[in-house]
């Protein structure tokens, strides 16, 4: 999976213990920076074991999933950083093989992503769909810059990173309902690369389901509002299994798009040094999709694991040593 090659446990099909102190140690560890009073996050291949969706929790049982690009075998959730609660809901990370099936029949045009590991910056908007009604109360990924997205061109339901091309581009990759009832494609889950959950949203009646219970967890009303356009939340995605190695006590460094700080501009200036990156693309210390893609093709030609995540293997061959 193009989010594990960085981790070094393999699957262990064991349970673990997951709470919102697992995703302060992720945010402290891969550089993210934190705002407001909740943080989205979404949890590829992840399985909840021993709870209910929807309910504010201080802790949880995880275990990893099987993909199939057929299922919802992942889960998005709210982080109440002030109550330190998390809530948890079904939903897909990766895009429906249907929509996978056309981006391989048409390989030269832009169809079907996976939106990678990282912190990423979502506002309320509508999501747009073709041929219906936009659905307002969605969360849009900011198109402010574009991000390392993977792209593959043959039939590959656990997204391996052997078989991924990484892509710099401005995606479309929302959190809105599955449409999972009403199916209007026809297929169990209506994506080609958004952040899905189970629910339905058919304007102009209101969300519903799962989809519903998450938008109003996160502060919007029942009923999409105007004066909800806007509003700024993070979205961390991650992998189940970097989550286990958390649990298990691995904090090691690891800089991916969402990172800040000194360490990222260390790996910057180095990247840039080797001509791989140039400095109109970035902005010095905030790891974007120019520095991912970059660290990517550094990472390809010479002979490392390519996934556009710099672990502290990347940084030692870089010649740079983190401050912390």
């Amino acid at each position: 999976m193009i989010d594990t090659a960085h981790i070094a446990i393999a699957p262990s099909l064991r349970s673990f213990t997951f709470s919102a102190a697992t995703l302060a140690r992720l945010s402290e560890s891969c550089a993210y920076p934190l705002s407001g009073e909740k943080v989205l996050f979404g949890i590829r291949a992840g399985k909840l074991v021993d709870a209910q969706y929807g309910r504010w929790l201080p802790e949880v049982t995880l275990i990893e999933n099987e993909l199939d690009g057929e299922s919802l075998r992942c889960l998005l959730g709210i982080w109440n950083r002030v109550t330190g609660e998390i809530a948890l809901f079904p939903a897909s990370t990766i895009p429906h093989r249907r929509w996978q099936e056309k981006q391989i029949a048409s390989p030269d045009k832009q169809i079907a992503n996976c939106l990678g590991s990282g912190a990423y910056h979502y506002i309320v908007g509508a999501h747009e769909p073709s041929h219906r009604p936009f659905e307002e109360g969605a969360f849009r990924l900011s198109r402010s810059q574009p991000v390392l997205a993977w792209r593959f061109y043959q039939p590959d339901h656990q997204y391996r990173l052997s078989r991924g091309v990484a892509t710099l581009s401005v995606v479309n990759d929302h959190i809105h309902s599955a449409q999972s009832e009403l199916r209007p494609d026809g297929i169990s889950f209506s994506s080609a690369g958004c952040q899905v959950i189970e629910g339905d949203h058919r304007p102009p009646a209101m969300p519903t389901g799962w989809y519903q219970q998450f938008r109003i967890y996160a502060g919007q009303s029942a009923m999409p509002s105007p004066l909800e356009i806007g509003l700024s939340f993070r979205y961390l995605l991650t992998h189940v299994r970097h989550l286990e190695a958390i649990a298990q006590g691995d904090c090691s460094l690891r800089l991916l798009q969402g990172s800040v700080g000194m360490p990222v501009r260390q790996l910057q200036e180095a990247l840039m040094q080797l001509d791989f990156l140039e400095e109109a693309d970035i902005d010095k210390g905030i790891f974007n999709g120019a520095t991912a893609k970059a660290l990517y093709h550094y990472q390809k030609e010479n002979g490392l694991r390519a996934d556009g995540i710099a672990t502290e293997r990347d940084l030692k061959k870089l010649g740079i040593k983190p401050l912390y």
